[in-house]
């Protein structure tokens, strides 16, 4: 058949079969386009008449036709798995063009043949066959069964290629051949109909957009038969096409959307996604074109979206398709002329839907940022009225309904005026709504002000002038993003100078500067302080957001406090007279102003711009200053005296801390005046307050207050500080000696130098503990004191030669030594504020006292505390007559005289009289309620209290009239009295003196530390500190000693007891417990015995308190006071005298209920001695937690009170191990009993798992001291960082294991977590091993009981050598610790014993094992008793043949059951044990029947 062809026909066609002997893909495709190029040539070809050769038969054409075909059948199939890069691709890319150039040339071939009657070209022939079904249609059929659905998808791939192609050549062509010929369009037709039929539009709309495009849409749709799948029936004509467009698009179009729609909507919808939801919209927009009606377009249109709007299509869905259709090209319809896509979008269903959209987001938006209402939750998919949410970019609908998104064709908003207008009003609507008040929209979630702020800035025709004022005063109520991006930078950013700009600025300034002002000075809400805080922040921002759009000009103006509300005096003093009438304490009011200033202070970066903002541009600054100190003063009408000056001034020392303190007020420019004007401010306000007949005196105090707290910051300090801070430098005696335990590498200390002991500032470099326990260290001289032979000034010294300070006395108690005023105040500036203050507060109300009634008392303690503000603060720098120092003394002295002659007669108006005169002196005196406190004001003044201190020792000397006030007391003077005594104890200075004044103390506090007293905690305040100054004064007594004075422990005690009794709220408890705290740790480090009296009485509710937060630290150091006294709480003759607890006793009776007689007489003499030592109820407490985990005493009112009841668990544990250890050195016996008890209790397992879980075991520094959360040797109450359950806890885990080793190890065999284990033996090999034979180590040496016995050790090697020399015999024993004891068991060698049988020196091993191994003893312990042990072996007596021991380990008893049969003695507690584990009664020995005697 081949040789039967023609030339030109064989050659192609052997081309094409040699396709398949190519090399590569690239070359088979390049082939395949030869062919096709080749193939069109012979068909487009005309054949010469002069040579017949050339012309071919029909057969040979559609052979030719056929070839043309399946190269194009192999672009369409086989090159879909060609990549997009590489020579393979550029093939198909060239063979693409091929295709599409030669498909035109044989198009417009066959469309020029129609119109020649003799074209004799191929294509002439068989353009029937070529373009009919048999040909092209048939390649691009779809529907036959040989084509695989992959092929399916790459025929109509590279078809919809071919199609661009064709169309791009036909745009750039001649116009007489732009419109597409009708040879494709039917198969382009077919196809497009079959791929509608499917039903299965994934991809494929792509290629339905280029046939539409190709084909024009009323083609596609003209005589159209009645089709299956949507497409409804047309017989012909414009009217049945138009109609068929339609329906696609409301069925077949609409239902695409919604699909493509619902699956990109799932999740964020990616740019495959919205490029195929598109290609659907771009589908949309071709069909609308298509029909010739705008009206009938817009109808289709309102029908699409409203079923669109209507299946909750998402955001993005419709912005994209808004988008496409407004970008229509204008065209000229039948009832609108040059109409555009624009307009064709606006409809009525988009302005009603962007209506409810608003009104959803804005309902939404303010739900959500609201704070004065509150709602209930709402489903997560929730639209309004329905049950489903609607996804999508909303921001993107939003902008693209005005006009102002990205792709939107700038044609104007796509919604009317109405909408708009409509969204403006639902943004602005909190304007007009008081109750309104919303959260920060800090990310910016208000999308619907965005879109207008942006469509403002972008279209100014749109939204007018007053409009865009009200947004951007609504965006600057909301603040966040849309502020800063939307607000600020269009509108008011640096470069926006215009008029309108400015126009705008000066309006919204206007409007927000109100609504600030209005929001200061309403009412806050009451008793709900965390709204409070959210109002005051709310505030806050929005004026700094005021702040940075003020113009320049009012920023150079006028203060920026003015723009907010701030800078009106009379706000700040009616919140503070609201305050006072109120009750003085945080009122609301003040409260708000003070958050609201505290906010906006912390919103601006710096602190100069901060102190700028109150001081700079500000008319009355000072004064403005002085009124919002005195607002920020706390005060209180309950117990004021037990208010601590620090506690009234917290949130002026807030205030200041955030202006950059006192520094950063001086560093303002003319700031050398500024404090001292402020002063002046304060004294003018206070002067006026107090000559108001009618003032407040709660406002007056508050104004007093505040002048301490600036003058404060005037005069920093008058005069050196006590000895007693923190930076003394001069030793008091005892407190200057440093042991060696206390020494710390890196410590900083002085050394005393050479012969002379000159003392030098050194470091402590080393610690050398290789002659423990005897310490040595290198320390190294600083600079400029070392010698210079030394190397480094480093040397190495001892304990003794370390001092805490620089200074010596040499033994003498020190002498307090005034100073003149500090270098850094202004003597001038001193005298000026003092001579202000005596002329304008003390003169006029203190030159003749008056107590008429209480307006008037009060202002005489207000002026004698302005007093005590002139001596300890400015200071009396001024000397002779009518200086300030003249003008104080004599007032001072005046009402000395007057107080004298009013006590010269105890009548009971007398004593009326004496209380204010009391009260004046001791606050004059530095005594401080609403001022500093100050204890060096008698002696500044140089004042000799003796006479009114000799005259109240007389009156309290009187036993009649102390009987008389014991009976019926004056509360009033009495704690007057105290006040003067605390005061002016510092002027005592001889002993007889100071132990009047004691029992005086003794008297008072029996007078009114009285139980059922209303006053009982402002009395027991006074009466502390009295006590304490007492003390101080002790120390300047030089012919007194404190040692067992019966009087100050009666009133030590006393104060306790109301310590232990006294419910305190919170306002109160903190000055007190500090004052008791001071008391404590005065006695503790001066005289620890004087608190012994009433640390015993109380030991019982000390343990109670050790579960109240603000009690336990002080109770609990009282307790281990207790703990450390070698008396026991009973001291019985015999057993029967111990009084058991009743809890206790019944518990006893549980327990013996399954013991033999001897067991239960052996348990009770462990229980009684336990309750000879141990408090009742830390015994109740160790029975409850063995036994169910309760407690003594549990707080719910506390915020955490699992870890009030664990932290009060852990102290009472402490405690009680403290006492186990005094009583065992006491007695080595009482440990065994002790820990017997504690044994039986179970709770020591208890506490233990409680302790590992809250101990942080893990993250211990090295060397660091695990005491400190509980040392009180300092002279420091600890704060929060030290005193926290997690170091209480690893002190407790640390103490558990050193004094009950062996409970520990059996409860770490038995019953220990397995996660717990690691930790827990880790701690014990690292610190307790350590320590417990540094510990061990030490009281062997400090033992005197070991007579001829020689023992030493080594931390070291961890070993232990103790010789004894006994008769001719040399007794050796050699004990070696295990690095993780107690966990594991000490190892005992005696094989070096000389003369001495080996099952005798095996027995002496086995009684030291036992004792360290099995009875919680120590290596003292265990050492003693078996020397004690070999004594009585000796001596002949024979030992247990349990124990191998002649003294019973537990209770140090020789053997004393005998039996009857073999006559072996031996002890109670080892016959019993034997027992028990044997299972029968019978003799150890000879193995009858026990038939035994006690002997």
């Amino acid at each position: 058949k081949k040789e039967q062809q023609p030339l030109p026909l064989l050659v192609v066609s052997s081309l094409w079969e040699g396709r398949k002997s190519a090399a590569g893909l690239t070359d088979t495709i390049s082939i395949v386009s030869a062919v096709t190029e080749c193939v069109t040539f012979l068909m487009l070809r005309r054949p010469k008449k002069d040579s017949p050769a050339t012309a071919l038969s029909a057969q040979s054409w559609r052979s030719c036709g056929q070839l043309f075909l399946e190269t194009l059948s192999y672009y369409l199939v086989e090159t879909s798995n060609v990549g997009y890069h590489g020579p393979a691709a550029l093939a198909v890319e060239e063979l693409c063009a091929t295709l599409s150039r030669d498909l035109r040339k044989l198009d417009v071939a066959s469309s020029s043949s129609n119109d020649s009657t003799d074209d004799d070209r191929g294509i002439a022939v068989i353009k029937s066959w070529l373009w009919g079904t048999e040909g092209l249609q048939n390649t691009l059929s779809l529907e036959k069964d040989t084509i695989s659905e992959q092929q399916q998808s790459s025929i109509i791939g590279k078809w919809d290629t071919l199609l661009r192609k064709l169309l791009s050549s036909s745009l750039s062509s001649s116009s007489s051949s732009k419109q597409p010929s009708s040879h494709l369009i039917p198969s382009c037709k077919t196809l497009f109909h079959t791929i509608v039929k499917r039903n299965k539009l994934v991809d494929e709309g792509s290629f339905l957009l280029s046939i539409l495009r190709f084909c024009g849409v009323a083609t596609i749709f003209s005589n159209i038969g009645e089709e299956e799948g949507g497409l409804s029936a047309a017989t012909g004509g414009e009217g049945e096409s138009s109609s068929s467009i339609e329906r696609f698009c409301v069925n077949d179009l609409l239902r695409w959307i919604l699909i493509h729609a619902t699956s990109s909507s799932s999740s964020l919808i990616s740019s495959t996604s919205s490029a195929i939801v598109k290609t659907d919209f771009e589908i949309f927009k071709l069909c609308l074109e298509s029909l010739p009606s705008l009206t009938r377009q817009k109808q289709i249109w309102e029908t699409v979206l409203r079923e669109l709007i209507n299946a909750y299509c998402d955001y993005t869905t419709l912005a994209v398709g808004l988008t496409t259709l407004a970008g229509s090209k204008r065209q000229n319809n039948a009832d609108n002329n040059n109409a555009s896509g624009a307009d064709l979008v606006r409809c009525e269903v988009l302005d009603t839907f962007s209506i409810d959209t608003a009104n959803h987001i804005m309902g939404e938006f303010r739900r959500s940022h609201d704070i004065l209402h509150h709602h209930e939750p709402e489903a997560e998919d929730y639209p309004v009225g329905g049950t489903k949410r609607r996804r999508g970019n909303l921001s993107l609908f939003l902008k693209t309904c005005v006009g102002i998104a990205k792709d939107c064709p700038s044609s104007g908003p796509l919604v009317s005026t109405s909408v708009i207008q409509h969204w403006i009003h639902l943004c602005c609507e909190q304007q007009s709504n008081v109750d309104y008040l919303l959260l920060e929209d800090e990310s910016g979630s208000n999308v619907l002000l965005k879109t207008l702020l942006d469509l403002a800035s972008s279209n100014k025709s749109v939204i007018s002038h007053d409009e865009t004022v009200k947004l951007l005063y609504e965006s600057w109520l909301e603040g966040g993003t849309t502020w800063n991006e939307c607000a600020v930078v269009p509108f008011f950013g640096v470069t926006e100078t215009n008029v309108n700009t400015t126009t705008l600025r000066e309006q919204v300034v206007s409007i927000a500067s109100s609504t600030l002002c209005n929001d200061i000075q309403s009412e806050p809400p009451a008793n709900d302080h965390a709204l409070l805080e959210l109002l005051c922040q709310a505030w806050a921002k929005r004026a700094a957001r005021l702040m940075l759009i003020a113009s320049p000009e009012a920023k150079n103006n006028s203060s920026l406090l003015d723009v907010v509300g701030l800078s009106n005096l009379q706000l700040w003093n009616e919140a503070t007279v609201q305050s006072d009438d109120d009750g003085g304490g945080k009122n609301e009011k003040s409260e708000f102003l003070f958050l609201c200033l505290m906010y906006l202070l912390h919103s601006i970066d710096t602190e100069e711009h901060r102190r700028d903002i109150l001081f700079k541009n500000c008319s009355g600054a000072e004064l403005l200053f002085v009124h919002i100190q005195t607002t920020c003063i706390s005060m209180s009408n309950n117990s004021p005296l037990l208010e601590s000056f620090e506690g009234r001034t917290a949130r002026n020392r807030q205030l200041l801390e955030t202006l950059g303190g006192r520094d950063g007020l001086l560093s303002l420019t003319s700031s050398e005046s500024l404090l001292e004007d402020c002063a002046m401010h304060n004294i003018d306000l206070l002067s006026s307050l107090m000559k108001d007949a009618s003032g407040n005196s709660m406002m007056t105090r508050r104004v007093l207050t505040s002048l301490s707290f600036l003058m404060s910051l005037l005069f920093p300090s008058a005069y050196n500080q006590d000895t007693t801070s923190e930076n003394k430098d001069v030793s008091d005696g005892d407190d200057d000696v440093i042991t060696a335990a206390d020494v710390k590498e890196g410590d900083s200390l002085w050394y005393e130098k050479g012969e002379e002991r000159t003392r030098v500032k050194a470091t402590v470099v080393k610690i050398h503990r290789d002659d423990f326990p005897n310490l040595y260290f290198t320390i190294k001289e600083e600079e400029g004191s070392s010698d210079t032979n030394n190397n480094n000034g480093e040397r190495q010294t001892v304990a003794s030669r370390l001092k805490r300070y620089p200074k010596s006395n040499d033994g003498i108690m020190r002498k307090k030594e005034l100073l003149l005023p500090d270098v850094r105040g202004d003597v001038a500036q001193r005298d000026r504020v003092g001579r202000y203050m005596v002329d304008k507060l003390i003169k006029p109300f203190l030159s003749q006292l008056r107590f008429d009634d209480d307006a008037t008392r009060v202002k005489n303690e207000v002026a004698a505390e302005c007093m005590n503000i002139v001596i300890s603060q400015c200071g009396l720098v001024s000397l002779g007559l009518g200086s300030v120092r003249y003008d104080i003394f004599q007032a001072v002295s005046s009402m000395e005289r007057d107080l004298c002659d009013a006590l010269s007669t105890s009548e009971p108006s007398s004593l009326a009289k004496c209380v204010p005169l009391l009260r004046c002196l001791s606050l004059a005196m530095g005594y401080g309620v609403y001022t500093i406190p100050s204890q060096d004001n008698v002696s500044v003044v140089k004042m000799d209290p003796s006479g009114s201190v000799g005259k109240l020792l007389e009156l309290y000397e009187n036993l009649s009239w102390v009987e008389a006030q014991t009976t019926d007391p004056t509360e009033a003077f009495h704690s007057s009295v105290l006040m003067w005594l605390a005061a002016a104890a510092s002027a005592i200075k001889d002993g007889e003196t100071f132990q009047r004044t004691s029992a005086m103390m003794h008297t008072l506090s029996d007078i009114v530390l009285l139980q059922n007293s209303s006053d009982l905690a402002i009395n027991s305040f006074c009466a502390m500190n009295a006590a304490r100054s007492l003390q101080v004064a002790s120390d300047r007594c030089m012919d007194y000693s404190s040692v067992d004075n019966e009087d100050e422990k009666s009133v030590l005690s006393k104060l306790t007891g109301c310590f232990v009794h006294l419910s305190l709220d919170e306002s109160s408890s903190g000055l007190w417990i500090e004052a008791f705290s001071s008391l404590l740790q005065h006695n503790h480090r001066k005289s620890p015995v004087m608190l012994l009296p009433a640390a015993n009485s109380f030991s019982n509710e000390l343990c109670d308190c050790l579960f109240d937060p603000v009690k336990r630290w002080c109770a609990f150091q009282m307790l281990h006071l207790f703990a450390k006294d070698s008396q026991p709480l009973q001291s019985p003759g015999d057993d029967d005298d111990v009084i058991i607890p009743s809890e206790t006793e019944q518990q006893l009776l549980v327990w013996k209920e399954t013991m033999d007689e001897e067991e239960g007489i052996e348990l009770e003499e462990d229980v009684s001695v336990a309750a000879s030592w141990l408090p009742e109820r830390i015994m109740s407490l160790l029975q409850n937690v063995g036994n169910n985990g309760a407690t003594i005493s549990a707080h719910s009112d506390d915020p955490d009170p699992q870890e009030v009841r664990g932290m009060g668990n852990l102290l009472a544990w402490i405690a009680s191990l403290d006492i186990l250890d005094v009583a065992g050195s006491v007695d080595m016996r009482n440990r065994s009993h002790i820990s017997s008890f504690i044994q039986k209790t179970n709770a020591l397992g208890w506490i233990m798992n409680l302790a590992l879980q809250e101990a942080d075991l893990d993250n211990l520094r090295r060397n660091e001291n695990i005491f400190a959360c509980i040392d009180f040797s300092d002279g420091k109450k600890k704060d929060d960082t030290d005193f926290l359950i997690q170091k209480v806890a690893t002190l407790a885990v640390f103490r558990t294991v050193e004094s009950l080793p062996t409970l520990v190890k059996t409860w770490y065999n038995d019953d220990c977590p397995r996660f717990l284990r690691q930790r827990l033996s880790v701690f014990v090999e690292n610190v307790v091993a350590p320590a417990t034979l540094q510990r061990e180590l030490v009281r062997i040496k400090e033992a005197t009981s070991f007579g001829e016995m020689t023992v030493s050790g080594s931390c070291v090697s961890r070993e232990l050598v103790a010789t004894y020399q006994q008769d001719e015999c040399q007794l050796s024993v050699m004990i070696r610790m295990p690095s993780t004891f107690p966990l594991r068991n000490v190892e005992v060698d005696c094989q070096k014993t000389m003369g001495i049988a080996e099952n005798r020196w095996r027995r002496w091993a086995l009684q030291i094992m036992l004792m360290l191994n099995n009875q919680d003893g120590s290596v003292l312990d265990a050492l003693l008793l078996w020397k004690q042990n070999v004594d009585k072996e000796f001596e002949g007596v024979e030992p247990c043949p349990v124990c191998y021991s002649v003294l019973c380990i537990k209770t140090h008893r020789m053997p004393n059951l005998e039996c009857k049969t073999c006559h072996n003695r031996f002890h109670t507690s080892c016959l019993y044990k034997w027992f028990q584990s044997s299972g029968k009664s019978q003799c150890v020995i000879c193995q009858q029947p026990w038939s035994g005697h006690r002997v």
